[in-house]
């Protein structure tokens, strides 16, 4: 008889980052059968998106992997420094600028989806100077990235998603 895998690093109630799916507060476990194969999956809800349910199963190693746990405000405040210090250049070519900013979300690294932001947003205002618009590409990767870090943050310092970016421009004014 096959042993089932439990992750007891995670329990019910803990608010968790999953992927690209952004924050989601696990909201118990289920052992469910699946393919012949008895399995204890946790049950995700993403906070931001009311209707949607995630099923991660303990025994996926790869899945389990994009799960961890959020932030705390001294590590949102360290980014936050890190940002303001880093210099980004804007990637002309679209293809390797397509790739860079896919891989850099895709990774789940904070601080490259911050790089991500930080790059396009100065890219925008220079397009906007120039009374040019940005490529709807880099528009999506902007909204893509600014939903990851601001549903986090803003979970971790107990303010709306919209909000952030105000706390991120106020801290770097600090600097």
């Amino acid at each position: 008889m096959e042993k089932i895998k439990e992750n007891t690093t995670f329990k019910e109630g803990d608010v968790v980052v999953y992927g690209s799916q952004g924050i989601c507060r696990i909201t118990g476990t289920e052992k469910m059968r699946v393919g012949g194969k008895s399995t204890v999956y946790f049950i995700l809800n993403p906070v931001y998106r009311k209707n949607s349910k995630i099923f991660v199963p303990s025994d996926n190693e790869k899945l389990m992997e994009k799960m961890h746990s959020v932030i705390e405000k001294d590590e949102i405040d360290e980014l936050i420094r890190n940002a303001a210090e880093d210099t980004s250049e804007w990637i002309e070519n679209d293809a390797e600028r397509k790739d860079f900013f896919k891989s850099a979300l895709a990774s789940g690294d904070r601080g490259k989806i911050i790089n991500v932001i930080k790059t396009i947003r100065l890219h925008k205002t220079e397009r906007e100077e120039s009374g040019k618009r940005l490529h709807q590409s880099d528009e999506a990767f902007l909204k893509e990235a600014e939903a990851l870090i601001y549903e986090e943050f803003a979970v971790v310092l107990g303010i709306e998603p919209v909000k952030v970016l105000d706390y991120i421009m106020d801290e770097i004014s600090k600097l």
